[in-house]
């Protein structure tokens, strides 16, 4: 049986790379390196990600502070 990896892990992915993700041939990390990120760098963006919910953030201040993770 599968499990399902905690939301502290999650990135927000189109439905077509989420796909890809998980049907392609490529492992995470091959995944988004293929799409020039470290494996690294994504697992520190969803933290930051997970941790804006954490906070209480919701909607549209969720999205705002949400974008200035992903930049840096």
């Amino acid at each position: 049986m599968g499990r399902k990896s905690g939301d502290d892990w999650a990135v927000p992915l189109r439905q077509d790379l989420h796909r890809k993700l998980h049907d392609g041939p490529l492992d995470e990390p091959e995944f988004f390196q293929e799409w020039g990120l470290a494996h690294d760098d994504v697992k520190a963006i969803a933290q930051g990600l997970y941790k804006l919910t954490l906070d209480g953030l919701r909607g549209t201040k969720w999205v705002v502070a949400a974008e200035r993770v992903v930049r840096g």
